[in-house]
């Protein structure tokens, strides 16, 4: 295949015996090894590289990255990224023991990293699909993982079934030499597209690319998981996979504890006195519910659940966690369309749509009878978009 089938059983850094090849992309490839007691100075690696410094607590056996400079992004930086994430004590982050450079033989150029062992998603899905609750744990340690990245002010760049990593029952994110090529936005999308994938179809995950995907198949990935997955998650992986990258929810807001759905409010009580009106409603089990003054109940789509950060996107926000009842102002001349909308961790749901005010009545000016035929002409007041007309034939008194 490549020169990397040759360097099975050969040793890195005097240290690390390569002992199988788990997977690789076109710019680093991933092996299991173990780490030679005996390795300080046999001379048996094959290639020269620096010394690394290796804390003692560094397993015997691991995972060893190694990437190529086909990567187009500067090795020192690459270096600098790794060492920083080897700093990190974010338990779904897997843990970087070494990180060094080799500077001779066939590997001339490469660096590599040495990090905690563990299987893939990718080995765990092949044979057969893990268990729905299993996979969204693992989406979500690994989206808190992500969002421990993109808080440091980083990209991943290679989020796939081959970089996510059991270790001891954890599932965590492992380092990668890509984050060159991505955004946080592509990061969130190869995400969702390794989950949809490990939810509807794990045994092809190798014909979906994470950072490529043709809009032919996000788009019948999306059809797939509306018909496959429930709520909430469904929504959380549909608005991963959006085309538009700013309409993509941040890692923070997939990596929390599944909750159970917020309720919609559909009956809102009416009560006006003056210019006063008190709304009344059932409180929901679950959720707060904020109250949203929206341009035009036609746009409200009735409890369709929403991303909870999307709230600001339905209107204007006239009280945060609303207590019922609550009193509203009223302006005769300026009627008020409000929302309920419950929020209950990351989703939120819209209730039924109100719009408070007073309309003055449809009058009659003026009545012609032709031959057989009424003319009536009618006094239409401001902001009457419809009125229903009722005649019946009333004896003269």
């Amino acid at each position: 295949m490549d020169k990397f089938d040759s360097l099975i059983g050969a040793t890195v850094a005097n240290q690390y015996l390569l002992e199988r090849l788990v997977n690789h992309s076109s710019s680093q490839y991933i092996f299991e090894v173990s780490r030679r007691a005996d390795s300080a100075n046999t001379g048996f690696s094959r290639f020269g590289v620096k010394s690394p410094k290796n804390p003692e607590e560094a397993p015997k056996r691991g995972l060893l990255v190694i990437a190529e400079p086909e990567t187009g992004y500067g090795f020192d930086e690459v270096l600098g990224h790794w060492r920083q994430w080897r700093a990190n004590a974010d338990p779904t982050l897997i843990a970087c023991y070494s990180t060094d450079a080799i500077t001779d033989g066939p590997l001339q150029g490469a660096i590599f990293a040495f990090t905690e062992f563990g299987v893939t998603l990718g080995a765990a899905t092949s044979d057969e699909p893990l268990a729905e609750n299993e996979l969204f744990r693992a989406f979500r340690s690994v989206a808190q993982g992500l969002a421990s990245v993109h808080n440091r002010g980083t990209n991943h760049g290679g989020v796939s079934a081959w970089n996510i990593v059991n270790v001891d029952g954890q599932w965590k994110l492992a380092l990668s030499a890509d984050r060159a090529k991505s955004s946080a936005a592509d990061d969130i999308l190869a995400l969702a597209v390794v989950f949809a994938v490990a939810l509807t179809d794990p045994q092809n995950d190798h014909q979906y690319d994470p950072y490529g995907l043709p809009i032919e198949q996000l788009l019948e990935l999306r059809k797939q998981l509306q018909v496959t997955v429930e709520e909430p998650y469904r929504t959380l992986l549909l608005r991963c996979l959006e085309a538009r990258k700013e309409t993509r929810p941040p890692a923070s807001a997939l990596a929390q504890e599944p909750m159970p759905l917020p309720e919609a409010i559909h009956e809102v009580a009416v009560q006006r006195s003056g210019g006063k009106c008190m709304l009344s409603w059932n409180a929901p089990t679950h959720g707060d519910v904020h109250l949203i003054k929206v341009a035009d109940v036609r746009s409200i789509q009735e409890g369709a659940l929403v991303l909870a950060s999307d709230i600001p996107e339905i209107g204007e926000l006239l009280v945060s966690n609303a207590a019922t009842p609550f009193e509203v102002t009223v302006d005769d001349n300026q009627p008020i369309a409000i929302v309920p909308v419950t929020e209950h961790g990351p989703l939120a749901i819209p209730g039924y749509p109100l719009v408070i005010g007073s309309l003055e009545d449809v009058t009659i000016q003026h009545v012609d009878v032709d031959c057989g035929e009424v003319v009536i002409q009618l006094h239409w007041p401001r902001d009457i978009q419809n009125a229903l007309i009722v005649m019946r034939p009333d004896k003269r008194s």
